[in-house]
């Protein structure tokens, strides 16, 4: 191999590294970004099945004949986020409803529901104006005994 060979292939080299480093300045970000976009829409899947399944054990706890007020059932239900959730989140941003009120005088056979929904800008790690005011619901419906 000559001298201008062995020059040219060492540029060549070093030019493709300079290549590199470009092309990831412009891929990581992008490749970040998406990442974190990932994490986060897992985040709101799993907060939202919390929420259903708090739903579930508030719309139990209502169906009981035994329940005669809807703050037993909403007591259930936070009772069920808190067990769930980690001490991260902040259980007193959830709203949790159950209609129709008055348990105790509701007929056997009648559906009671209940919702609890939480605003996912209250929850996410990453503050964005993307999900502002997006809005995580679950909600679970049983017939009163």
């Amino acid at each position: 191999m000559d001298k201008m060979s062995r020059h040219s292939f060492s540029r060549s080299s070093s030019d493709r590294r300079g290549a590199s480093v470009v092309e990831l300045a412009f891929i990581a970000p992008i490749f970040f970004l998406l990442v974190f976009a990932i994490i986060e829409f897992s985040r709101a899947v799993m907060i939202q099945q919390s929420l259903t399944d708090a739903a579930r054990a508030g719309a139990r706890s209502a169906a009981l004949a035994s329940t005669d007020t809807t703050a037993k059932a909403e007591t259930a239900a936070r009772d069920y986020l808190r067990q769930t959730m980690t001490d991260s989140y902040d259980m007193s941003l959830c709203q949790v409803s159950v209609s129709p009120g008055g348990l105790g005088s509701l007929e056997t056979g009648t559906e009671v529901t209940t919702t609890v929904a939480v605003n996912f800008d209250d929850l996410t790690w990453i503050p964005s104006s993307f999900m502002k005011n997006f809005v995580l619901r679950g909600q679970a419906s049983m017939t009163k005994e």
